[in-house]
């Protein structure tokens, strides 16, 4: 019992525990059928749990699960968790304005919900910290600071303020 750890309370006790577990029949019956699990099997399970954890809070899996483009009654309709649905068929313009440290994984998760609305112009202002590979050249970036504005951050300011100035009632 040494070697796995067992310290007796004191010196020279668990003779009672050593005699228990001595006996061949106390330790074969109970654990017959019972899977061996290692420290590694154990540390592979969590590992598992952890990403699929990981997956499942994606900014993505998030948007899927909030947002979505669908026909009902007929009409192209923005659905998003919690609020009436937009119709989106009447309109001709979304404008987007993406601020903080996720929101250009954010702005990634909505443009593909919104690839049904072909008839729409869709654009924007993106203020982050870095700026994506892949930005859709309808959007403007500035790289914004934090966790104090800098020059950048008022000019991205201005620049959504100037972007929804600029939506009329068409």
């Amino acid at each position: 019992l040494n070697q796995i750890g067992f310290q007796p309370k004191y010196p020279g006790g668990g003779g009672y525990l050593k005699r228990w577990l001595s006996k061949p029949d106390r330790c074969s019956h109970s654990l017959q059928g019972i899977p061996v699990v290692t420290t590694s099997t154990l540390r592979d399970m969590a590992e598992s749990i952890f990403r699929q954890s990981l997956a499942d809070c994606s900014i993505e899996r998030a948007f899927a699960r909030a947002i979505s483009v669908n026909v009902e009654d007929g009409r192209l309709k923005l659905n998003v968790h919690g609020v009436e649905p937009v119709d989106l068929d009447d309109l001709r313009h979304i404008r987007v304005v993406a601020v903080g440290k996720a929101s250009a994984a954010m702005l990634n998760a909505l443009l593909p919900c919104l690839k049904p609305c072909t008839h729409l112009d869709v654009s924007g202002v993106l203020i982050a910290g870095q700026q994506p590979s892949d930005l859709s050249p309808d959007f403007q970036f500035f790289q914004g600071g934090h966790p104090l504005p800098n020059h950048a951050s008022f000019c991205a300011a201005q620049a959504a303020v100037t972007m929804l100035q600029d939506l009329h009632e068409d």
